[in-house]
């Protein structure tokens, strides 16, 4: 039997083609420049601090929680764009982003909240299955990384 995730609470996701048209009317007239003037600067973590408790957001969805002695990488999303449309999308602000961090050589668990393009990103999964000891995804998002080379063994399905 094929799992299927149910939300707890009950959540309306429907649009109507007129919320869409007026959607993209607003963000094609906006003159808000909404994106900064000079790329944002990479800032490595210090050595010295790699025993601390942490918080690194990586910009998007990706960020590394240092707790208790375990790195947990949430969301994982490092490619260059965050939609599977780059003509639509802005490019990510800090510039190029390098998977060859070294905080990123090993990881406990990589922790994925769900299925969408900006959170569940091929590339970077293909760069980090083989450094991840274990993966936490939602009902149904497990088949894509058993696809993608990631043994079942590794994954854990929560709904």
């Amino acid at each position: 039997m094929k799992k299927k995730f149910i939300n707890q609470i009950h959540t309306d996701v429907s649009f109507k083609p007129k919320d869409i048209i007026g959607l993209m009317t607003d963000y094609l007239k906006t003159k808000t420049k909404l994106r900064p003037i000079k790329n944002l600067p990479i800032v490595l973590s210090n050595k010295d601090n790699e025993s601390l408790e942490s918080l690194t957001w990586f910009g998007h969805s990706a960020s590394l929680l240092k707790i208790e002695g375990k790195k947990l990488l949430l969301d994982p999303m490092f490619g260059d764009t965050s939609s599977p449309f780059p003509l639509f999308n802005s490019k990510r602000y800090s510039g190029t982003f390098s998977l060859e961090r070294e905080d990123l050589q090993e990881i406990d668990a990589i922790i994925i909240s769900h299925n969408h393009y900006d959170h569940l990103n091929y590339k970077s999964i293909m760069q980090l299955k083989d450094r991840a000891k274990h993966f936490y995804v939602p009902t149904g998002v497990a088949q894509y990384l058993i696809k993608w080379g990631v043994s079942p063994s590794k994954i854990s399905e929560h709904n």
